[in-house]
């Protein structure tokens, strides 16, 4: 799957071989055992696809128009941490999750096409001969979040951090800066207390953001790993109302299920 520039939910059942992509922002393009060529997929579509049929693209529900004038990716080549971990280490309970800012029209110098465009060194170099301290302090918004999705992307933590901080401070209230707090939970330490509180932050700010169904679902996957079923099964219960098909609503019910008994 090539990404350019979005931000997606994946859902992978094992027992069915089916895989089912939504497609938040931006465009992907797919390809694959049973795809004649490549399929494109556009904002608010999903494909489906399983292994022994066809695969298809309809028009997705559960697709929310996301704000942000800036371009990221947790999906490129790397998701973040949380979602990697969630997918992986709690394979009977998560649902894989990536998320790319998608950016503004841009010309060819513009930081932000150049991360749609994975090109994250040359904003890294552009970034280091302006002074990264006066990036930090006078770059426009569409400049720090571009240099914070290349420093996520170029494993440079300090620096992204950083970044994701200076857009907070600057630009308070602004959706970039809420949008912000989501990013700071996926590149802190997998499993810490940091996470969990930014996934809180940002959720406190934008209940009903873009990245609500994955902070929520990757935070009740946090309390789970430290509480167990008991200790999550509430946030699991708050999922299903708000989130009844979003990425983590399997990994819900099956909280629930181990609650009960």
């Amino acid at each position: 799957m090539h990404v350019i520039g979005t931000a997606f939910d994946v859902r992978w059942t094992k027992e069915q071989g089916r895989i089912e992509v939504d497609l938040h922002r931006g465009s992907v393009v797919v390809t694959g055992p049973h795809i004649n060529g490549q399929l494109r997929l556009q904002s608010g579509q999903r494909l489906t696809g399983a292994t022994d049929g066809p695969s298809s693209i309809t028009r997705s529900e559960a697709v929310e128009a996301a704000p942000g004038p800036s371009a990221s990716s947790s999906a490129k080549a790397a998701p973040d941490s949380s979602a990697v971990s969630d997918a992986e280490r709690v394979a009977d309970l998560s649902a894989g999750s990536g998320e790319r800012r998608e950016p503004p029209a841009a010309g060819p110098t513009n930081w932000s096409h150049l991360v749609a465009q994975g090109d994250f060194e040359r904003v890294l170099d552009a970034a280091q001969r302006r002074g990264l301290d006066n990036v930090l302090s006078t770059g426009t918004p569409s400049e720090l979040a571009a240099l914070a999705d290349a420093a996520r992307y170029g494993r440079n933590t300090q620096l992204a951090r950083r970044a994701l901080l200076a857009e907070r401070k600057r630009f308070p209230g602004a959706a970039a800066a809420r949008g912000a707090a989501f990013f700071l939970g996926g590149i802190e330490p997998d499993g810490s207390a940091a996470a969990l509180g930014w996934y809180e932050t940002y959720l406190a700010e934008s209940p009903n953001g873009p990245y609500a169904p994955q902070a929520l679902g990757r935070r009740m996957m946090l309390v789970h790993r430290r509480g167990g079923a008991p200790a999550s099964a509430p946030l699991a219960r708050e999922y299903l109302t708000r989130f009844a098909q979003g990425p983590y609503a399997s990994a819900a019910h099956k909280i629930l299920e181990r609650s009960s008994e």
